[in-house]
């Protein structure tokens, strides 16, 4: 070995050694600055590993801002947290339930408070905020509408918010003269108003707000004019932005000098070094509202915005998305994500999308999801989702190296993250992604996620299973799932599962897997096998839940040549039971009972089980009028199951010699009735004489007279159903002339092209048809008025 090697080898191994920190003995300080970059969650886990970390976990200088938004936030838990928030300076939360709570934190110093999803926030609550909160400098509550929230509210917590610099609300019913009086009053350090889609503002008592240098009022419905984005600038130190044709432009005219493209504006600020104080307000101000904004406008998805957001709000939004205010990033995210969901016009939908690949949308929000920030992370996933179901978009999302970083983001310890990737994942794999989702472990995070989150999560479950559903349609990616233990997740979600949209996911993706041809038996043979639990949801109360797995039983069964294992796992009890239960349930779960039950009866084995289980009078059952698409697998499954002694009897008994009858003589396809007909044929050959001989002698002279009466009978309708082919003028003219042309015609008069395979495949049982009817009378013993009345008066 080099010597040279061995001594860098030991030089390295000493650095190693020199350079082993033992955490405990960092100074405080810097433990502190290291749990500042952690997540509430985090930090919290850090701080229950020791004593001292514990202690220093609790350090007020850590609990300066709280973000509550991830989380459900309960008096028990707004109590626990009590003991921390006395330095609280900065608390963000979302929902009702959580505003009730607020109180119960005892931070007392708090100098902002925002909340969104408050839309039943009231004023008792409202109250209680600027009560216990006097120090208040900035209140913000929305986007959502605060309904319950009046005019007279504003003028009761006005009293109590002197501090106050920052009012933003949205979706008041109306602000007028007192509330406006109350604020000038008590509320002398406001200079920032925001009141966001609220009905009716009073616009000249707002005036008397004189400390007001800020104010947004878009969508104020007194204060619109005519709906068009327009922009005015009053003169060099105001500015008016309304309903504007080119925000840009305006936004731009705020600098002496614009170089280059007045699109870059807001990234030209950003960068510049040698902007005034009072300008960085204003253009930090114009980001928060524009976006909010933008926020608005694509949730509403007012008529005739399309125009706004190809022309200018795309590339806006994306602007925006780079700013460093934390706010803005997830208002102007949002956004990109929302106005093309909100859209279900396709074509609409498609250029939307290439808006935003083209201004670097999907780039950007892939750069915002990997934020230490949840929150953020969850606002661009979401965006992603949405976008991804666009091909272009998912295409993009890959091409971008995003893959992994949406596998990264699945295995979110937050649930809102980790269902939106599933999401994406789930788009991501319906398209030609699937081998690099593969790849990246995307199949191993999908798995864990079933485990991950048992209960409450079934939207995130449905994301989950329908990626792997779209992913085991590759047999490389059906393997692996089996391999990681995918089939046992599968069946644990059934388990525990009873939601819908889950569950037919589940039989989807089962199915996927089984299907795949060179699937080993092993692989099927797990704790539970897949086909088993496809058969399980049979049983399932949704009807799209069991027409999902029976669907799926009946690709396997006819198609997919699986009809052996789908019995030997007990299909046929389970498929006779739901054909038996739908009675009441939709026609495409009857028909696709029935052609399942179809394909399962060609074998020996399956057949006579279908007799033993019920199978006949439940097809019998499925015989209705106005249902013609069932006649078929109907017939086919009665002439498979009338191959066998014992289920003849049983068709005699049960009913399915009546719906042979009907569908002999009533049924609108030729080809069903001629399956009729050959069934009735063949049910009544010596095979059955020696099925009544094996009888008691009590009841063989019963079975034999109404075996004779029943045999008399169909023989009449199969002649009636030759004698419909019969033309007396077309045989005489074919005679006369004998020509080509004559008998080819007559040829196809009596052709039943659907028939043909039958024919070539019993060839003797079709001649035998031919033969019984020319030698049986029309003698029966069994009267026509016996028939159900569905048959009477209708066979001659």
């Amino acid at each position: 070995m080099d010597t040279r090697v061995c001594s860098r080898a030991a030089r390295s191994g000493n650095l190693v050694r020199k350079c082993l920190i033992d955490w405990t003995t960092l100074p405080n300080e810097l433990v502190i600055q290291i749990f500042s970059y952690l997540n509430n969650r985090d930090r919290a886990r850090l701080s229950s590993s020791c004593r001292s970390w514990r202690f220093l976990g609790s350090s007020s200088d850590l609990w300066k801002s709280l973000d509550l938004r991830m989380y459900n936030c309960d008096a028990r838990t707004a109590n626990l947290l009590a003991s921390r928030c006395s330095n609280l300076r900065k608390l963000r939360f979302r929902g009702d339930d959580v505003a009730r709570v607020l109180t119960s934190l005892k931070a007392s110093n708090l100098r902002e408070i925002s909340g969104d999803l408050c839309m039943s926030i009231n004023s008792d609550t409202l109250c209680s905020i600027a009560v216990h909160h006097d120090e208040l400098e900035i209140l913000q509550l929305g986007p959502e509408p605060c309904e319950r929230i009046h005019d007279m509210d504003l003028q009761k917590i006005a009293p109590f918010c002197g501090n106050l610099r920052k009012l933003s609300l949205s979706g008041i019913r109306k602000v007028d003269s007192v509330a406006f009086d109350a604020l000038a009053r008590w509320c002398q350090n406001l200079t920032d108003i925001s009141l966001h889609d609220c009905v009716n503002v009073d616009l000249k008592s707002l005036g008397k707000v004189v400390s007001v240098r800020f104010l947004s009022v878009a969508g104020t419905l007194n204060f619109q004019e005519d709906g068009r984005f327009v922009t005015y600038r009053s003169n060099k130190d105001k500015l008016l932005i309304t309903p504007s044709t080119d925000i840009f432009k305006a936004v731009a005219s705020l600098f002496d000098n614009t170089a280059g493209d007045e699109r870059t504006v807001f990234s030209n600020w950003r960068t510049s070094i040698n902007v005034k104080r009072n300008l960085n307000e204003v253009m930090n101000w114009l980001e928060r509202i524009l976006s909010l904004s933008l926020q608005c406008i694509a949730e509403s998805n007012s008529l005739g915005s399309d125009n706004f957001w190809l022309d200018q709000g795309v590339a806006l939004s994306v602007s925006l998305a780079k700013s460093l205010q934390e706010d803005v990033q997830e208002q102007a995210a949002a956004a990109l994500g929302t106005f093309v969901f909100n859209d279900d016009n396709e074509t609409r939908e498609s250029v939307r999308c290439a808006a935003v690949i083209r201004e670097g949308g999907v780039l950007q929000l892939l750069h915002l999801s990997k934020s230490w920030r949840e929150v953020l992370q969850s606002v661009a996933v979401k965006a992603l989702s949405n976008l991804s179901v666009n091909s272009e978009v998912a295409k993009a999302i890959a091409e971008d190296g995003g893959i992994s970083n949406i596998v990264n983001l699945a295995r979110s310890t937050y649930i809102s993250v980790a269902e939106h990737a599933a999401t994406v994942l789930w788009n991501l794999s319906a398209e030609e992604h699937k081998d690099a989702i593969a790849e990246v472990s995307g199949l191993q995070a999908l798995i864990d996620l079933i485990y991950k989150w048992p209960t409450g999560g079934d939207a995130l479950l449905e994301s989950a299973v329908a990626a792997l559903r779209n992913m085991a349609v590759s047999y490389k990616c059906s393997m692996l799932v089996i391999e990681l233990g995918g089939l046992n997740a599968l069946v644990s979600v059934v388990q525990r599962c009873n939601h819908e949209g889950v569950l037919e996911e589940v039989a989807c993706a089962l199915t996927n897997i089984a299907s795949q041809k060179n699937i080993s038996k092993a692989a099927l043979r797990q704790e539970v096998s897949a086909l088993e639990v496809l058969i399980q949801l049979t049983r399932s109360p949704y009807d799209a839940v069991r027409e999902a797995a029976v669907d799926e039983l009946m690709n396997l069964s006819i198609y997919g040549e699986k009809w052996v294992t789908v019995a030997a796992a007990g299909g046929v009890q389970a498929l006779v039971a739901l054909a038996n239960s739908c009675s009441d349930a939709s026609h495409s779960l009857r028909k696709k009972a029935a052609f399942t039950l179809c394909g399962l009866s060609v074998t020996k084995t399956n057949s006579i089980a279908i007799g033993r289980e019920g199978g006949i009078a439940v097809l019998a059952a499925l015989v209705q009028p106005g249902a013609e698409d069932i006649e078929k697998p109907i017939s086919g499954a009665l002439r498979n199951l009338a191959y066998y002694p014992s289920n003849v009897h049983r068709i005699l008994e049960d009913g399915g010699i009546m719906a042979l009858f009907y569908l002999c003589s009533l049924s609108i396809s030729r080809s069903v009735q001629f399956m009729s007909a050959l069934t009735l044929s063949f049910m009544f050959d010596e095979r059955m004489d020696e099925f009544v001989l094996a009888m008691d002698s009590s009841e063989r002279d019963l079975n034999r007279r109404n075996i004779d009466s029943f045999r008399i009978l169909a023989m009449d309708f199969i002649h009636d159903f030759i004698s419909a082919f019969y033309n007396p003028q077309a045989i005489s003219a074919a005679a006369t002339s004998l020509s080509p042309s004559s008998l080819t015609k007559l040829a196809e008069m009596a052709r039943i092209p659907e028939a043909g395979h039958i024919c070539s495949q019993n060839n003797l049982l079709y001649k035998d048809l031919l033969n019984i009817n020319v030698i049986v009378p029309r003698n029966s013993s069994m009267s026509y008025s016996q028939l159900p009345p569905l048959f009477q008066g209708s066979v001659g």
